[in-house]
C-alpha cells in the first residue's frame, strides 16, 4: 500500500513538472523578468480620473456613491504635486469612457514622458463592470479600448493604476494586460477612500515602496468604520446581486492588494519605473 502511494505520488510530480515546462505554462507566465531603471520627476506623470457623479443603475447606488464622495484633486495636488511633472485632473461630466482614452493617450505621447500613472476612482458596485460619467462599461471593455487607442509604446509607459473601483481585485488581470505594470485595488465593494487615500499618496509621494504605501492606507481606519457604515447603508436600500441576493451588502471589504505580473512589482516606489524583458 505504502509502495503503491509513493509510485501514485511520483507519478503526480512528474506531471506537474511536465504543465509547469510545458508552453501553455509558459504562455501564462508572460513577463518572467523584469528590470526597473530611474526615473526623474520630469519623466513622470499622473492622471487623476474621477467619475464623482451621484447616478447609478440601482437604488443602492446613488446613495453608495454620496456616501463615498470626497475631493480627490487637492490631496492629488499637495502630495503628487511637487513629485510629479504634472497632475492631470478629469472628473465629474468630463469622466467618460472616450477621455480616459484619449486623455492617456495625450499624456503618453509626450516622448520625455516614461511612467504614467492613473489614480482612478469611481465606485460601481457591480462586479467586473466600471463606472463612466456616460456609461457602464465592462472592464474587458476598457481593457480593448486602451490597446485599441494607444500605440504598444504609448502602452509601455503605463505604470501604476490606483483604482477604487469596487471588486477592483477582478478587474485588476485587465489593468495589466492593457499595460499597466501594477495595480492597487480593493478587494470587494470600496467604501473608504475618503480615509485612506490620502495616507497612500503621502506614502507614496514620499519615496515609499507600492506595499508600504498600501499598507498605510488599509492602516487608516483600523476599526474599519467605513466599511460597517456602508454595509448598514446598501442593507437599508436591500442591495443584492444576481449572485447573492440575500447577503450583497456584507461584500464590503476595501483593503487594498497589489496586482501584478512579478513580484518586484510591489517594490516599486514612484522613482522607478519597470521594464519587462
Amino acid at each position: 500500500m505504502i509502495r503503491a502511494l509513493k509510485t501514485l505520488a511520483t507519478c503526480l510530480l512528474a506531471a506537474i513538472a511536465g504543465v509547469a515546462s510545458s508552453p501553455l505554462a509558459a504562455a501564462q507566465t508572460p513577463y518572467p523578468t523584469t528590470s526597473q531603471f530611474s526615473i526623474t520627476r520630469a519623466e513622470r506623470e499622473v492622471l487623476v480620473f474621477h467619475n464623482d457623479l451621484l447616478q447609478g443603475p440601482t437604488e443602492a447606488q446613488p446613495y453608495f456613491n454620496a456616501f463615498a464622495r470626497f475631493d480627490s484633486a487637492t490631496p492629488a495636488h499637495t502630495h503628487l504635486g511637487p513629485v510629479y511633472n504634472r497632475v492631470h485632473v478629469v472628473r465629474g461630466t468630463s469622466a467618460t469612457r472616450a477621455r480616459l482614452v484619449s486623455k492617456l493617450r495625450e499624456i503618453t505621447s509626450q516622448p520625455t514622458t516614461k511612467a504614467v500613472d492613473l489614480i482612478f476612482i469611481t465606485h460601481e458596485l457591480g462586479k467586473s463592470y466600471v463606472a463612466f460619467a456616460d456609461q457602464r462599461a465592462h472592464i474587458m471593455t476598457v481593457r480593448s479600448d486602451l490597446k485599441d487607442g494607444l500605440t504598444y509604446e504609448q502602452r509601455s509607459k503605463l505604470r501604476l493604476v490606483y483604482s477604487t473601483n469596487s471588486w477592483g481585485s477582478i478587474n485588476a488581470i485587465h489593468w495589466l494586460d492593457a499595460g499597466f505594470k501594477t495595480t492597487c485595488c480593493p478587494l470587494q465593494i470600496c467604501a473608504d477612500t475618503a480615509t485612506s487615500y490620502e495616507p497612500f499618496l503621502r506614502a507614496w509621494a514620499s519615496g515609499f515602496a507600492l506595499d508600504t504605501a498600501i499598507s498605510r492606507a488599509n492602516d487608516a481606519d483600523p476599526l474599519l468604520l467605513r466599511d460597517n457604515a456602508a454595509k448598514v447603508l446598501l442593507r437599508s436600500y436591500n442591495y443584492s446581486t444576481m449572485a447573492n441576493l440575500l447577503f450583497a451588502w456584507t461584500e464590503v471589504d476595501s483593503t487594498l492588494r497589489p496586482f501584478e505580473y512579478n513580484a518586484d512589482a510591489v517594490r516599486l516606489t514612484i522613482h522607478r519605473m519597470i521594464h519587462f524583458r
